[in-house]
């Protein structure tokens, strides 16, 4: 297990290296081509998407955890909204400033005193986009063998005492669903 995850982490870092080396190199040339056309708007979608990506991969780990988990995949939307939307608003600073409302426009311009914050908010969004979904298990609990194993030893001391039609053989741990959809154990 450990040599495994020697190698996950290293083809993960490998992963991350690579797309920092990559981005750099697209936005050095976006700021290339910005001085020589004064047309900042590819720069900024670049920017935003790159970052935004940076989050996402930062966050995937995670991802990929929930992924192997059982249940059904849902939205933690309060995570979402009380910190995705504020991300989203910071991260898209830059095309905010253009909207002509003076409360709208305020923190950002606060926060543009400090170099790269926004790109910050960037990395956050996409860690907090991928972060958010999770899988809930709504069905019964999960319990381990040992778990199982004692409590057939407790249901069988409990009916030994108990004088019955037919006497128990065994236990069985089943959690199969019957044609209503119910759980039901076996007993014999």
């Amino acid at each position: 297990m450990r040599k495994n995850n020697w190698l996950m982490y290293s083809i993960y870092s490998i992963v991350l290296l690579c797309y920092i080396i990559f981005s750099s190199k697209i936005l050095i040339f976006e700021k290339e081509q910005f001085q020589r056309t004064f047309n900042n708007v590819p720069l900024i979608i670049w920017s935003i998407v790159i970052f935004i990506v940076l989050g996402l991969l930062l966050g995937l780990e995670k991802f990929l955890s929930e992924k192997k988990k059982d249940g059904r995949w849902k939205v933690n939307l309060p995570r979402l909204v009380l910190l995705g939307i504020p991300s989203l608003y910071f991260s898209l600073g830059i095309m905010i400033l253009s909207i002509p409302i003076t409360f709208v426009r305020y923190p950002i311009l606060y926060l543009l005193k400090y170099e790269d914050i926004l790109s910050i908010f960037q990395v956050i969004l996409g860690y907090i986009i991928i972060t958010s979904f999770i899988k809930e298990n709504d069905d019964w609990p999960t319990f381990t063998d040992k778990e199982i194993e004692a409590a057939k030893e407790v249901a069988k001391l409990h009916y030994k005492h108990i004088k019955l039609s037919h006497a128990i053989e065994s236990i069985d741990y089943n959690m199969s669903n019957d044609e209503k959809d119910k759980i039901y154990k076996g007993f014999r």
